[in-house]
């Protein structure tokens, strides 16, 4: 479930850093203030659009495995993240992405 967040956190966090580095370079070489900008604005893009299957994943882990719903190693990705974004949105309605 971990691969599930941190993959896509990584391509979009390395796709928008590197869009945004060559949207605030003004010259060839980079500066230190561009990078730590670009860093800051792709770290915030990818945190803000993988946060939901970070509470996916913590809901899981609360879950433990004493629960009572079973997911199979095939079906674990589709079944689970229905399953627990429906629980989530039922319990607090779309409170719980925040």
């Amino acid at each position: 479930m971990q691969l599930v967040m941190n993959v896509p956190f990584t391509a979009i966090h390395f796709a928008t850093y590197e869009s945004c580095k060559k949207l605030l370079a003004m010259e060839e070489d980079e500066s230190l203030a561009v990078q730590l900008a670009a860093g800051g604005m792709a770290g915030g893009v990818s945190a803000a659009l993988t946060t939901p299957l970070d509470v996916v994943k913590t809901r899981l882990q609360l879950e433990g495995v004493n629960s009572a719903t079973r997911y199979s190693t095939t079906a674990v990705v589709r079944r689970c993240l229905v399953h627990v974004l429906l629980m989530a949105h039922r319990a607090s309605s779309l409170q719980a992405f925040t």
